[in-house]
């Protein structure tokens, strides 16, 4: 349930807890003038029981995981009627894996949709899901930006001899765009500034098999 029911609550109640600086207001103070405590318990008071009972959550090995992991040590999840199953998990990719190829029973039940009950989805938006994402921002294609499309020319003209010049040079492999780095500089010039751009790349050696 929404706390905030009114679409301009939130920016009033910002604004007059900015009316004080918020070092000189006390803690309880600040946290009503950003977060409405009272509608918050109200709602949880009129919530009805959960939807469901038997639940696995995932999480890794931080910090901001502790709350998950002492609410079940401690017993929170099972006094709220909840069968919870904490799962430790190598990162969000592997949970995000997990659930999105579910194949435990209740999914077996639903023909196999599992991502679809877990985030609500609908079979359009659950198919798109399991396409493989294209890299970058931009659309296939030249770019028409046109100062995008200047980079895409640069690759066009000069790419074929920047591969030479770095292979002679590192022998054969590729130049990383993950381990990156990049400046960007203004250069005064009397005609007209010119941009001056820096790109430092981990190289990377093909390795044989």
């Amino acid at each position: 349930m929404a706390a905030f029911t009114d679409p301009f609550a939130r920016h009033s109640s910002l604004s007059e807890g900015g009316a004080v600086p918020a070092a000189d207001m006390p803690r309880p103070t600040r946290m009503r003038a950003l977060f409405p405590l009272a509608t918050a318990r109200d709602a949880f008071a009129q919530a009805k029981a959960p939807e469901k009972t038997d639940l696995k959550v995932g999480f890794i090995p931080v910090a901001c995981a502790t709350p998950v992991i002492m609410a079940h040590r401690m017993g929170l999840y099972a006094k709220h009627g909840l069968n919870v199953d904490v799962i430790k998990t190598a990162g969000w990719a592997v949970i995000r894996d997990k659930a999105l190829s579910r194949t435990d029973e209740d999914d077996a039940g639903a023909g196999g949709q599992g991502q679809e009950k877990l985030f609500g989805l609908s079979p359009i938006e659950a198919t798109l899901l399991t396409e493989i994402p294209y890299r970058g921002s931009l659309p296939p294609g030249p770019p028409t930006d046109p100062l995008i499309y200047r980079f895409y020319e640069l690759v066009q003209v000069y790419g074929t001899t920047w591969k030479e010049l770095i292979q002679e040079e590192f022998g054969d492999g590729i130049m990383s765009a993950i381990d990156f780095d990049m400046k960007m500089e203004r250069l005064p010039d009397p005609k007209c500034d010119r941009v001056k751009i820096t790109m430092s790349g981990k190289f990377l050696s093909y390795k044989t098999y």
